[in-house]
């Protein structure tokens, strides 16, 4: 994206974009029971999501906020994918 459209459009709408279709995603897979509404709990990371969005909008030239955006993205996956795992599992046993 960067290289297409340039890092301020990059920084400030596809991060906004993705993050908004994260977000959408995990609370239609709980209201559509494709996961079990533990995975709910994904969704407290909203104030990670803002942060991550703020600083993309903001300060998208400032290399070293962006190393902190990107730490929480990573942190973000993690978070989720955790999150997600261990429901699925959660299931299973029963």
């Amino acid at each position: 994206m960067v290289i297409l459209f340039g890092p301020r459009v990059s920084g400030r709408f596809g991060v906004a974009a993705l993050s908004a279709l994260f977000g959408a995603t995990l609370l239609v897979d709980v209201l559509t029971a494709s996961i079990t509404p533990w995975a709910l709990a994904a969704l407290l990371s909203f104030g990670l999501v803002w942060r991550i969005v703020a600083v993309s909008w903001k300060e998208y030239a400032s290399p070293t906020r962006m190393l902190e955006a990107r730490k929480g993205a990573f942190t973000l996956h993690l978070a989720a994918g955790v999150i997600i795992a261990a429901t699925s599992l959660m299931a299973v046993r029963r």
